[in-house]
């Protein structure tokens, strides 16, 4: 149910938006531009369902789109071995092709313990130095590899590029037995294999262009695999200092963060010398972290205006909502009965807003993180917050806060 001020504010944008034009426009609740996309629809039909990061990773550029699919039907297993096959109640006598001796053909005997793949996992496994649990399956092993890696760097290129090539090159050479009558007998397959991607993998690496530095332990790997390493320029760390405003005016830092789906925000106000004023946190109830930064900036508004200050410097670490402020990006449609407040607010008071790093938004930050803990609105005795008091003291004596390269 939407509260009282919320049905008020709504009201007014109905008639504003009846005033402005007399065709009514259809609205779709579940997208920020009010548009209906099947990406929103599929969302609103999962629900609160976590996606599993494994089948997003999967899907790369430097994958090729089929090699992408395949593992994709793979992991939900539809890939027609034979004891797929069977379970659609059609009898076969199932061989494995790739075994010496007869053994049923799983996916996961296939893929994972046949004669042909033991090889190649072990080559490997022993160059990443990746070790599998006792009890494991393919989607396990993959997370495993893909997990061992920072995403953006080499050493992520290689995690995840590695057990899809060889899943997709065993089922090749399992088909060009099955299927081909002028298949080639390898006098080594898990050799060739092997080769195969070792040589994709050099290729990929040659052009690949990291964004994230890798860990140390790569460099064994990439001599092992003669892949010259890169890594982007190391940034060194900086200090960050809170800014203090204009003398008259009053700094008003805000924050706003949403945990588990509840929208929760912070703020607090000081003069141009680092003085405490006022402080405040909010719990807004189910929300997005854009909704939790924007009623943040508006209670922080509100409350300002109770206390009688004219002239406001709002700092956040929010990049969109100082765009929403300065109307330079389009506000999503569920978010523009909030910022018709905070505008109408503003035109009451003189009001800039400046973006600062999130080491420099300590205290309220601080803040959003008591309203997550209590789900309830109020405000903090900063004698009584030795953390909050050590920010506040530590910003009014300019001591920096140390910023280091992401």
């Amino acid at each position: 149910m939407f509260t009282a001020e919320l049905q008020r504010c709504l009201r007014e944008e109905y008639y504003q938006n009846k005033s402005r034009s007399t065709i009514d426009t259809r609205i779709w609740m579940h997208s920020t531009d009010g548009k209906f996309t099947i990406k929103s629809y599929v969302q609103l039909i999962q629900g609160n369902q976590r996606r599993q990061g494994l089948f997003r990773n999967i899907w790369n550029f430097w994958t090729p789109t089929k090699v992408s699919f395949f593992i994709w039907k793979l992991l939900k297993g539809v890939i027609p071995v034979d004891s797929a096959i069977t379970r659609c109640h059609i009898p076969i006598v199932s061989k494995c092709l790739c075994c010496t001796q007869s053994s049923e053909e799983t996916s996961l005997h296939l893929f994972i313990q046949s004669d042909l793949t033991k090889p190649v996992w072990a080559h490997f496994n022993d160059l990443a130095g990746i070790q599998l649990p006792r009890f494991y399956n393919i989607g396990l092993i993959i997370k495993t590899w893909m997990t061992a890696a920072k995403k953006g760097s080499m050493e992520y290129l290689c995690h995840s590029f590695i057990p899809l090539a060889i899943l997709w090159d065993i089922w090749k050479v399992r088909c060009s037995k099955k299927f081909e009558d002028t298949h080639s007998q390898q006098t080594n397959p898990s050799e060739y294999i092997i080769i195969k991607v070792r040589y994709w993998l050099r290729r990929l690496c040659q052009i690949y262009i990291p964004k994230r530095r890798s860990n140390d332990g790569f460099l064994r790997m990439a001599s092992l695999l003669s892949i010259d390493t890169k890594n982007p320029p190391l940034k060194s760390p900086i200090l960050i200092y809170w800014p203090k405003p204009p003398i008259g005016w009053v700094a008003l830092n805000t924050d706003g963060a949403s945990q588990d789906g509840e929208a929760v925000g912070g703020g607090v106000m000081r003069d141009h010398e680092g003085a405490h004023l006022s402080n405040y946190f909010s719990y807004y109830g189910k929300g997005t972290n854009n909704l939790a930064e924007t009623r943040a900036i508006l209670d922080g508004l509100t409350y300002c205006e109770m206390l009688g200050y004219a002239r406001i410097q709002i700092q956040t670490d929010s990049k969109m909502s100082l765009q929403w402020f300065n109307r330079s990006l389009e506000t999503p449609w569920h978010l523009k009965v909030w910022w018709q407040l905070i505008h109408s607010l503003s035109q009451n008071m003189q009001v800039t807003i400046l973006h600062v790093y999130r080491e420099g938004n300590n205290s309220a930050d601080h803040l959003s993180k008591v309203g997550i803990r209590k789900k309830s609105k109020g405000a903090i005795n900063i004698n009584a917050d030795s953390r909050l008091k050590q920010i506040l003291m530590g910003d009014k004596a300019q001591i920096p806060n140390i910023r280091y390269a992401r």
